[in-house]
């Protein structure tokens, strides 16, 4: 807007609503997802650009604690369960997807809320207790328990490179230190774009059709050295 020079009274009559209602929305801190675009648009702006100026995810992800680690590693069903409900699943979807009796997933939820991941309220609504995104503890509990699972599953999608793997692949790029150095910051800014973005998909789209992707990114390796060494 400042680069517009737009005020609140020009956002609202190109939104034909009042500029009450433009700086209400702007300062509340819970702009829909359609809101957004309806500002974009008015701004004569993409809505990937706005997720462009953002560039850095300012939330620091929620680091899990040990508790709650323990919780999640003591079995794969209560890390699945609490995944689908971190991405917005319904209660109905998560039993079906998970195939557990109700009585399980009620028991299962009532663990989660103990160590402040989730919650079950009235109407069979599942809320998340912490915010996206996440990381697990160093060579905590989680580390520990399914870190060389994560890792097969990476390797094994990579090695197979079906076209349902997408841009999995392995290479190995040769660099000098200043091209090193801006493929670095050019992979850093993608992952924060798109982090921005899948942020903003959690919390405003919950019934949306998740596609997952990951990044590994080994850093200052070749496959010509260190031979006895699995990576």
């Amino acid at each position: 807007m400042k680069s517009k020079k737009a005020t609140y009274e020009t956002m609202a009559k190109a939104l034909k609503t009042s500029p009450a209602t433009i700086k209400r929305r702007l300062n509340g801190g819970d702009l829909t997802l359609q809101q957004l675009r309806e500002l974009a648009s008015a701004l004569e702006v993409s809505f990937y650009e706005i997720i462009e100026l953002s560039k850095y995810v300012k939330r620091e992800p929620h680091l899990f604690t040990h508790e709650q680690e323990k919780l999640l590693a003591s079995e794969f069903i209560v890390k699945m369960l609490f995944r689908h409900i971190l991405t917005g699943a319904s209660f109905a979807q998560i039993k079906s997807q998970l195939n557990i009796s109700e009585k399980d997933l009620r028991k299962y939820a009532r663990d989660l809320e103990k160590v402040g991941l989730a919650q079950l309220l009235p109407g069979d609504r599942f809320v998340s207790l912490i915010h996206y995104p996440v990381r697990w503890q160093p060579n905590g509990a989680l580390h520990k328990t399914y870190s060389e699972m994560v890792l097969k599953n990476i390797f094994s999608r990579i090695e197979n490179n079906n076209e349902r793997a997408g841009y999995n692949k392995k290479f190995e790029l040769i660099l000098n230190d200043e091209a090193y150095n801006k493929f670095c910051e050019e992979i850093q800014s993608v992952y924060s774009r798109y982090l921005n973005l899948s942020e903003i998909h959690m919390e405003t789209q919950p019934d949306l059709n998740r596609v997952v992707s990951g990044l590994l990114f080994i850093d200052r390796f070749s496959v010509w050295e260190e031979q006895n060494r699995i990576f």
